[in-house]
């Protein structure tokens, strides 16, 4: 009879304990890369796996024997027990360009557009030599406007400007080029994004000295 009573009490304690156990708080756990749609529209094929990791980040999950596949693994399981889980293979020819990506994402509309020239990292000779020590006079007629900018540079070289256009909008920035129709030979200054304050443009000296090689400083923009 004595057991009996007990069974029976622990029957009637069950759906307390479990009502109890969803009071429970329990953290949302993420691991892995996160990846938004935004990031996967500014990938093209064509780019070095210095650009997609400029893109993407470091993937997580490696393969030391097979170097041509970037695997972006992402899993999150939420405090009540949902699991969700998203994957991206980035994979690269022989000479190290990315070919396609699979997964779950869809490569954007432009992902197959050939890139217009192959953009390496820049010869760092050859840019120092086609930086302008010396700022070039500025028309009295241009000011500065009251945006900050990231400044890469000046240069005098038509080539160095367009490939630098392009590897900086590859990665996602927006360039503007001063003067916009410059004289035969007049400097051309390269500038990447803008913002209200300086402060807001600190954190991204860094990634753009490394991905142009180049000793960006932030400065006014000019009024165009």
């Amino acid at each position: 009879m004595v057991r009996v009573l007990i069974v029976a009490l622990g029957l009637m304690c069950l759906p307390g304990c479990s009502f109890l156990n969803s009071l429970v708080y329990k953290i949302d756990i993420p691991q892995g890369n996160f990846i938004d749609e935004k990031q996967v529209e500014k990938l093209r094929v064509g780019m070095t796996k210095e650009q997609v990791k400029f893109v993407l980040g470091t993937p997580m999950v490696n393969n030391a024997f097979n170097t041509k596949n970037w695997n972006y693994q992402y899993r999150y399981k939420t405090g009540k027990g949902q699991l969700i889980e998203k994957r991206l293979v980035a994979k690269f020819d022989e000479n190290e360009l990315l070919t396609e990506i699979t997964g779950d994402y869809e490569p954007s509309e432009k992902f197959n557009v050939p890139i217009d020239e192959y953009v390496s990292d820049f010869d760092n000779t050859e840019l120092s030599s086609d930086v302008v020590e010396e700022p070039p006079v500025i028309p009295a007629a241009s000011k500065e406007s009251d945006l900050w900018a990231i400044k890469v540079g000046e240069f005098s070289n038509a080539a160095n400007v367009k490939r630098l256009r392009i590897q900086l909008e590859q990665a996602g920035y927006i360039v503007t080029t001063w003067p916009e129709q410059p004289a035969e030979g007049q400097p051309v200054s390269v500038f990447a994004d803008s913002a209200e304050t300086q402060e807001e443009l600190q954190g991204q000296l860094e990634a753009i000295a490394e991905l142009t090689k180049t000793n960006p400083i932030i400065a006014h923009l000019p009024q165009m």
